[in-house]
């Protein structure tokens, strides 16, 4: 709330032109994602159920979680960074099911909009480029 209050008495809304450019990035088409996100009132509450998807293999509806928490990230103007956990999340299941492309433009594009990427990513990005060129 302060933030937004901030932002607004400075006039500045680039930050949040950049969000809306980017908050449908990660589309979501798996249609039982409503089922698991409808209880959720913000996508921070997501990590629980997140969790539990993926202790039970259930990766394309854990995957269509992530996409809507990174979504609703984007749209949120009080997010000043990328939730850089759910980015990590999606892309060890890409990794998981050698989506290894998937989980290169997913890195690609959490670094390209992070302030401040965080080092694991980054070296997880590597290891996918060099994953891609093994498989090739």
């Amino acid at each position: 709330m302060f933030n937004r209050v901030v932002r607004a008495l400075r006039g500045s809304n680039d930050k949040q032109t950049n969000r809306d450019a980017n908050a449908d990035r990660w589309t979501i088409d798996n249609p039982h994602v409503g089922s698991h996100v409808d209880s959720l009132s913000h996508f921070t509450e997501a990590a629980e159920k997140i969790t539990h998807l993926r202790r039970q293999d259930r990766y394309e509806e854990a995957e269509a979680v992530l996409k809507w928490c990174l979504n609703q990230a984007a749209r949120d103007q009080e997010v000043t960074k990328p939730p850089a956990g759910y980015y990590k999340q999606l892309a060890i299941l890409y990794r998981k099911q050698d989506r290894y492309e998937d989980e290169v433009e997913l890195i690609e594009h959490y670094i390209k909009t992070a302030p401040n990427p965080r080092e694991d990513l980054v070296e997880r990005l590597e290891r996918a480029k060099s994953l891609i060129d093994c498989t090739q």
